[in-house]
């Protein structure tokens, strides 16, 4: 079977790709809103573009509506944000405790694992509305459980990952895999 992406209408086209590009890691985003408070959200088109200089980007497609997301403003705005890993604790819970990070005014979440405090280095406005933020991370924050040798241990995090809109799935089957030469 054959799609054209171009054929068919927003809901499906979204359907299709995620449930295409998957697994996805999902991280929570933390920014300042604009009365101060901690706004929050899941994103899993979350992945890092370089590691020297340390760049994260996600990927906040427009709301239902159409309109650009809050979160997506206050990254905007306040030109910095915090990615936290996101557990199946921190997923259930509506509003994640918050502590002050080091570097920016983003708040940090607490029981994160990992968490990365970034500025913001530019965005991309796609058409159809998605914004591609591209942070820069100026500080990690690991859990001292989840280090092994200066190293994140990954049989140490409890990672979700999205499978398609519906479907996420805890990473618990590990293996090794040393990486090819190019």
């Amino acid at each position: 079977m054959e799609f054209d992406p171009s054929s068919l209408d927003a809901r499906a086209s979204y359907r299709l790709f995620t449930s295409l590009v998957c697994p996805r890691p999902t991280f929570l985003l933390s920014v300042s809103g604009p009365d101060g408070a901690p706004v929050v959200g899941p994103f899993s088109y979350v992945n890092g573009v370089s590691s020297r200089p340390t760049v994260m980007m996600v990927a906040i497609n427009p709301g239902r509506d159409g309109a650009k997301k809050l979160i997506c403003t206050c990254v905007e705005n306040r030109r910095e944000f915090v990615l936290a890993v996101a557990t199946p604790t921190l997923l259930e819970s509506p509003a994640p405790a918050t502590r002050p990070a080091t570097r920016v005014k983003a708040p940090l979440l607490a029981g994160a694992p990992l968490q990365m405090e970034c500025t913001l280095d530019r965005t991309v406005e796609v058409d159809g509305g998605t914004t591609v933020v591209l942070g820069r991370v100026v500080l990690y924050h690991a859990a001292d459980a989840v280090l092994k040798d200066g190293e994140v241990d990954p049989r140490a995090i409890p990672w979700v990952a999205q499978l398609g809109p519906d479907h996420a799935a805890r990473v618990t089957d590990l293996f090794e895999r040393k990486r090819l030469p190019p």
